[in-house]
């Protein structure tokens, strides 16, 4: 079986990257809490960027709002 190759422009590679970028959300630490994917303490009061994944879970959890 022959497999298909495709070309990556670098203009599929820019939409790709902003994409990525797009989806980051700033958020503000209402609750100091330690990051399970970094380990870094992220204290009350300071502005974090999170993927929107993770605001949605750490906002559930009343630790981050939009900032």
């Amino acid at each position: 079986m022959a497999t298909k190759k495709t070309a990556v422009t670098a203009t599929e590679e820019a939409i790709t990257v902003e994409a990525a970028e797009e989806a980051t959300v700033k958020a503000k630490v209402l609750r100091t809490y330690r990051d399970k994917e970094t380990l870094n303490l992220q204290k009350a009061g300071t502005i974090v960027e999170l993927t929107a994944e993770r605001f949605q879970e750490l906002s559930a959890k009343g630790y981050v709002r939009k900032a």
